[in-house]
């Protein structure tokens, strides 16, 4: 079946935003640190307007317009000891706690809600799942170092949203529109993990690794990355 008049929904922003941050960190290395800790504590408010357009198939006519304003916080912990002359062991936890209200439909809801995403890989991939308003996640690194430079690693993450974003497809004019909604608290519990061996150069990091997600289901990926990823501040943590 095809649509060749229809185009997609449209999202508009206007937003202010103001934030203080505190961070410490003494990890040794950027990207798979096996030794220091980091300390961040981030608080935003935000205010501001959504304009939401969807798809003229719906015929639905003009914007819907929706004003937003909130408070977030979000702390971080990570650390990592030395247990043995050949054995760390790393944990974590972080906490994001916020008044923020769902937008207009659930896609922009997924999209503008803060996101965890631990490891190298999943900072590149979108994942509904580790997605969510207020949540706390935690993990656990065993560490196996054969040299100063060569270790292999098992991160391994647990992710709790206090309300997870969920959805209702609700049949309007002769299509499905997505209604974001809460669902119970502490209802849901995604988890993700990674093996990787990695090789730390002054001037780079190379590592060979393997993950998986517990969502979708059977999400189970591999690589060599060499360098680090390297972005651009963001407005909304």
């Amino acid at each position: 079946m095809t649509f060749p008049n229809a185009t997609t929904d449209h999202s508009w922003y206007d937003l202010f935003a103001g934030s203080l941050s505190i961070e410490r960190n003494s990890l040794d290395y950027k990207q798979y640190p096996i030794s220091g800790r980091k300390q961040f504590l981030v608080a935003q408010y935000v205010t501001g307007t959504e304009k939401y357009m969807p798809s003229p198939i719906t015929d639905m006519g003009s914007f819907d317009r929706k004003v937003h304003s909130w408070l977030q916080m979000k702390g971080e912990w990570e650390q990592y000891k030395t247990i043995s002359p050949h054995f760390n062991l790393g944990f974590m936890s972080e906490l994001v706690l916020s008044s923020k209200n769902l937008m207009n439909n659930y896609t922009a809801s997924v999209l503008q809600a803060p996101a965890f995403t631990p490891t190298p890989h999943s900072q590149i991939v979108f994942n509904e799942a580790f997605r969510a308003n207020q949540y706390v996640a935690f993990g656990l690194s065993p560490i196996l170092k054969f040299s100063k430079l060569l270790h292999f690693r098992l991160d391994m993450y647990g992710f709790a949203p206090l309300y997870e974003i969920k959805k209702e497809e609700v049949w309007n004019n002769n299509t499905y529109t997505a209604i974001p909604y809460y669902g119970k608290f502490l209802h849901s519990f995604k988890y993700m993990g990674e093996a990787a061996l990695v090789l730390q150069l002054p001037f780079a990091s190379i590592s060979l690794y393997a993950n998986g997600y517990s969502y979708p289901a059977k999400n189970f990926n591999f690589g060599l990355n060499i360098g680090y990823l390297i972005f651009n501040p963001r407005m909304l943590d």
